[in-house]
């Protein structure tokens, strides 16, 4: 038994029809997760640490949406995709923004593409002119 809700449980003798009627889809994103796409880690450039980090699909981009993100435990992302070629964009604040053109999607196949990210660096330095103090910042 799968429960989709909290606020509206169906009595027993409809779920056997909401079950079959729902399998069609079940089915579909199963097959769609197992065929192709492009999937991978985001690091740091410096320390190997996962990231998260937005993953852009150029033309299935929709800013309206909640951005596709790696997730922070690992930075993995995955993303389902036909086969063909796609340009794609990594961008995460206090990173250089990483672009890939032309990565190609086979039928049937993930594509695999680990990226590392290089921090934005430099240093700063703020003067209170009140006091005359220095405060260096070095990222």
């Amino acid at each position: 038994c799968i429960e989709v809700s909290t606020d509206c449980i169906q009595p027993g003798w409809m779920v056997d029809d909401i079950c079959q009627r729902n399998l069609v889809g079940a089915y579909y994103l199963l097959n769609r997760v197992s065929s192709s796409g492009i999937t991978g880690c985001i690091y740091d450039s410096l320390t190997g640490e996962p990231l998260s980090a937005e993953v852009i699909i150029n033309g299935y981009y929709d800013p309206n949406l909640p951005p596709r993100k790696s997730d922070s435990d690992f930075g993995r992302f995955l993303r389902i995709l036909k086969s063909g070629y796609y340009n794609i964009e990594i961008h995460k604040m206090g990173y250089e923004p990483k672009f890939y053109q032309n990565i190609e999607v086979e039928q049937g196949t993930m594509t695999e593409l680990n990226v590392h990210l290089k921090r934005i660096g430099g240093t700063f330095i703020m003067e209170n002119n009140d006091t005359g103090c220095k405060f260096v910042f070095t990222l």
